[in-house]
């Protein structure tokens, strides 16, 4: 995958930006980074084939595994007991997690209007008050959805539309691992719906790691691991959004529509989108000042930019794990196939988890890492930034006429 495969989309950036050639750069550099890699795998970049370069990935990704396992002192091969010792070593991590989440007592109440009855069933409860004096409401609403039907959802989210900046706190990131007889079932149900067994509440700031079947499973510890650290990263930068939108007169619309992913979490540039997650991590990534840009002053601080990719936490475990840092979008075009093999951590891990054969590979992470990339080096031109920062911070913005033509799209990625 080359940088120059998205240049039509980024032709718009470019002429805002005054033309910089970030796409030409980044091109020569994704082609110097696969070739880095492909050497560390013991092979020839120019004389080896996709096949060769998924196995060696899958390889080095299963030797990870076991460093990981090993540093984290499990000596038993049952994925949960495995599980409960991922959850107990990212529990006395020193990682940021701190961030404006919504009360918990206003989520209970709004599950008390609107309660969860296949949810309610699924944990073995008879009432909602029982359920909720016994269950933590992160697990509740957690179970709930993705458990209820579009009814439900439709009643439940419309409450949300009345939120007010006084509902939300700031507190810290939970992760829990429910393990009793009706979450070990219903781990298993859900892991299969989602085809993971980590699972986000954006607006209570929870991750629940849930139970597995006791069959084995390819990478178990290093998976739960990189998971439930992106879903806190995801969900600080949900948090980050919220605190941002405390001013907006239409702050309930904005939180309803950023957690049913219905929008609002982008800036608008002549009609493509920018989503929040983006300059979240243009800013977490030290590419400006340590202070947040003034449009987002007193709202949001140096604290709600923290952000630590899981793959530097990872290089900081083990050095051996630093293959993975900073080839989150990259890849490459190898002999035999006309996909390209992808050196994204969450990629091989999916890959590796659903035991996807070489023609059944993905690399929608790299591709979306590898936008997500060109579009941070476009925000340093003070132009593009300014445009995205005043629309996420509720201002109006004039566009000019010459922006409104080529299409700027990840579609085509």
């Amino acid at each position: 995958m080359s940088a120059s495969d998205i240049q039509s989309p980024l032709k718009k950036l470019e002429r805002m930006s005054g033309n910089p050639g970030y796409d030409v750069r980044m091109s020569a550099e994704i082609i110097g980074k696969t070739h880095m890699v492909v050497r560390s795998l013991g092979l020839d970049p120019n004389d080896s084939t996709a096949d060769e370069v998924y196995a060696a990935t899958n390889h080095l990704l299963k030797l990870h595994n076991q460093f990981f396992i090993e540093h984290i002192g499990v000596d038993d091969d049952d994925p949960n007991k495995i599980v409960e010792a991922v959850t107990r070593y990212i529990h006395k991590l020193h990682y940021p997690r701190t961030t404006c989440l919504a009360k918990a007592s206003v989520i209970k109440k709004m599950l008390k209007t609107v309660p969860p009855k296949r949810s309610m069933k699924q944990l073995g409860y008879r009432s909602i008050d029982s359920m909720l004096k016994r269950e933590p409401i992160a697990h509740v609403l957690g179970v709930a959805k993705h458990m209820e039907g579009k009814t439900w959802h439709k009643q439940y989210y419309k409450q949300y539309e009345k939120l007010r900046p006084i509902d939300f706190e700031e507190r810290a990131i939970e992760v829990h691992h429910p393990t009793s007889r009706y979450w070990n079932k219903l781990g298993v149900t859900m892991s299969k719906k989602l085809q993971s067994n980590v699972l986000s509440v954006e607006e209570l700031g929870a991750v629940i790691v849930l139970p597995l079947p006791k069959k084995q499973w390819p990478n178990t510890a290093i998976t739960v691991f990189v998971l439930t650290l992106l879903a806190i990263n995801e969900i600080r930068m949900f948090g980050s959004f919220f605190k941002l939108q405390q001013v907006n007169e239409q702050f309930g619309q904005h939180i309803t529509n950023a957690v049913t992913h219905k929008g609002n979490m982008q800036a608008d540039i002549g009609g493509d989108s920018v989503h929040w997650r983006v300059v979240h991590g243009f800013f977490a990534g030290g590419s400006e000042s340590s202070e947040p840009p003034e449009v987002f002053v007193p709202h949001l601080t140096v604290e709600d930019f923290a952000l630590r990719k899981v793959e530097k936490t990872l290089a900081n475990i083990e050095p051996a794990f630093q293959f993975w840092h900073g080839n989150e979008y990259v890849g490459g075009f190898f002999k035999g196939s006309d996909k390209p093999v992808s050196f994204n951590l969450l990629d091989a891990i999916i890959n590796s988890s659903n035991e996807l054969s070489v023609d059944q590979r993905i690399a929608i992470n790299m591709r979306s890492s590898l936008w997500d990339e060109m579009v941070m080096r476009y925000l340093g031109s003070n132009t593009v930034r300014s445009i995205v920062l005043r629309q996420l911070a509720g201002q109006e913005f004039e566009f000019d006429d010459q922006i409104h033509n080529a299409p700027l799209t990840s579609d085509t990625l």
